[in-house]
């Protein structure tokens, strides 16, 4: 077995130190707000609930759309991933949109928000293809033939 010294341990930069504990403190966040959201339906559910309880669960899709969306921008923010941030707003915006609108329910914005996510991604992965396109057989040969 390999001795172990001090030289041996692997030090993160100080960027991806801040990135490390930003993804911490979000994930704390996020279990403390999945909490609140449990207490909060527990107490709800009675009946001397306030009114605008009622309004709450009414508009359910923009309290959702605001916690994922909130997630997502989170994470971006922890990790410095500024592309979460659009994702983020687009998973708010339809859920508003959503709720909004008569005849959509939380099935049809996630469709939504997933088919707009995979023409941004198809958009992104064809950028990407024309920047650096695939080398033919012939030329990875030579390099390590």
């Amino acid at each position: 077995m390999k001795d172990v010294t001090p030289d041996s341990f692997v030090t993160f930069k100080k960027r991806r130190q801040r990135s490390t504990a930003r993804i911490q403190l979000v994930l704390f966040v996020l279990a403390l707000a999945g909490g609140g959201m449990f207490l909060f339906t527990a107490w709800s559910t009675r009946g001397a609930a306030p009114e605008w309880v009622g309004w709450v669960r009414s508009h359910f899709l923009i309290v959702i759309g605001l916690i994922w969306g909130g997630a997502l921008v989170a994470g971006a923010w922890a990790a410095d991933f500024p592309r979460l941030h659009v994702y983020g707003a687009l998973v708010f915006l339809t859920l508003l949109g959503s709720d909004l609108s008569a005849g959509y329910n939380l099935g049809h914005a996630l469709i939504a928000v997933g088919g707009l996510t995979t023409l941004i991604g198809a958009g992104l992965f064809v950028r990407f293809v024309r920047r650096y396109p695939r080398l033919p057989l012939e030329a990875i040969e030579e390099d390590h033939g």
